[in-house]
């Protein structure tokens, strides 16, 4: 079997809703794949060149920008001419907000949510999104989830901290609570069938947490690496629950060392 056979065949176990049945994004995202450096380079050059454009063209600073390094939207053709513009920084997008803003977004998109950062430095940086963005999010969602090989209707089970619990009920999130519950994956259900999504918080007791993990019996296991290595001692070496087919690490570095332990231990 070829390798686009391999991922057709990866990407033929994830059913659309019918309202998105006649979708081709993901397709395309597939397709994109496989296509030729020679075909990937100009696809790129030219989404950078419209990007650039709508840039110049729409917001104050990169007018300014452009105008004070006496540049033209013609002397950046491809991606080694970004070196010619300077990287946007933390501190420019805090002193230029507005100028950073769009006069109007492309035909077809909305203004979208703005994210912030958790302001570490001391201050907290606002980046706003048009409503394609939870589009992207889901297209290389479902990208990563096809390369790994996951089964879409099985159970995926985060363990998270509380801020990221806030996803799974109405309102804010309760640090004390030990189980949220969707009908789907988080970020790909709106788009695809898919098994339940459960989710609990760090916080709660290993103990706790092992319990649940017998109880739910996930496929999949999403959480930090140092959690997985907290797992080992708890259930003393046993695989919490039968049904574990893969424990995917985030956040951290999941060391080889640890990897060949999970391995070991769980069989996932």
């Amino acid at each position: 079997m070829s390798a686009l056979d391999a991922e057709l065949a990866q990407h033929r176990r994830w059913k659309l809703k019918p309202r998105f049945a006649g979708t081709r994004m993901f397709d395309r995202i597939l397709e994109n794949e496989f296509r030729s450096p020679d075909e990937h380079f100009e696809r790129e050059a030219r989404a950078l060149r419209q990007m650039l454009r709508f840039a110049a063209n729409q917001t104050a600073y990169y007018a300014d920008l452009f105008a004070r390094l006496g540049l033209t939207l013609g002397d950046i053709e491809a991606l080694p001419d970004l070196a010619k513009l300077p990287v946007l920084n933390k501190h420019d997008v805090l002193d230029s907000k507005d100028a950073l803003s769009a006069r109007r977004l492309p035909d077809g998109l909305k203004p979208g949510k703005v994210t912030r950062s958790s302001g570490t430095t001391g201050r907290r940086v606002a980046v706003m999104h048009s409503s394609n963005r939870r589009m992207v999010f889901s297209l290389l969602l479902h990208r990563n989830v096809r390369w790994a090989e996951l089964d879409p209707m099985g159970k995926r089970l985060d363990v998270r901290a509380t801020g990221e619990l806030k996803r799974f009920a109405d309102g804010a999130p309760d640090p004390d609570a030990e189980l949220g519950v969707r009908d789907g994956w988080l970020g790909l259900s709106e788009f695809f069938h898919t098994g339940p999504d459960y989710a609990f918080n760090v916080r709660n007791p290993m103990e706790l947490q092992v319990e649940w993990v017998e109880r739910i019996q996930p496929d999949y296991v999403m959480s930090y690496p140092t959690v997985f290595e907290e797992w080992l001692p708890a259930t003393e070496g046993r695989k919490p629950a039968e049904s574990i087919r893969m424990l995917i690490g985030i956040g951290a570095q999941m060391t080889p060392s640890l990897r060949r332990a999970l391995q070991k231990a769980y069989g996932a």
